[in-house]
């Protein structure tokens, strides 16, 4: 895995060689960032959230192809998870770089915040495919509007439950029609 560090004060740099070698990863100046991006798997940068979405936004593509994003501030209280939540692994290190600095993680996404596990995450766990708006469904089933129908006993992982749902998502082993690829 490539992870990139990137710091500008001299607390950022201490930071950065500290979870340097635990993580693999190793340091870069921010003018070799847009050179280098589309060959990471992470990057964490020893900065502000703002000055990061700055440097970062004009290189983003795709939330599967974009390397995970990971923020740590000046004072090392909270390692942000800022991008790439599931995909591109920004959850998982923001927690891991947290643990290394003694930091709170920050990860905001709604399925971390309820305790279960989004549309989007199940999809890649069972290599499916999806027939229908996926960011729809996942915000019916998080807003507990949808609920899960598993009539095959697929084994998943804890998802919202809805006591009422208006919204059905089936999981199925029907394959997608060639035409629809």
């Amino acid at each position: 895995m490539t992870i990139a560090l990137f710091a500008v004060t001299a607390a950022g740099r201490r930071a950065a060689a500290e979870v340097a070698g635990p993580l693999g990863a190793r340091p870069h100046e921010l003018s070799e960032l847009a050179g280098i991006w589309p060959d990471l798997d992470a990057a964490v940068f020893f900065l502000a959230t703002g000055a990061t979405v700055r440097l970062i936004a004009p290189l983003l593509a795709d939330k599967h192809t974009d390397p995970g994003v990971v923020c740590v501030d000046e004072a090392r209280r909270f390692a942000v998870a800022l991008a790439g939540g599931h995909g591109g692994g920004a959850n998982a290190l923001a927690e891991r770089v947290a643990g290394l600095l003694g930091a709170t993680p920050v990860v905001t996404t709604a399925s971390d915040a309820t305790g279960s596990t989004g549309l989007d995450e199940l999809v890649e766990l069972l290599d499916a495919t999806v027939d229908g708006d996926l960011a729809a469904a996942g915000a019916a089933l998080l807003d507990g509007t949808a609920a899960v129908d598993n009539p095959l006993g697929f084994p998943l992982p804890a998802l919202p439950a809805a006591a009422r749902p208006r919204h059905r998502i089936a999981v199925t082993d029907r394959s997608a029609d060639p035409a629809d690829t």
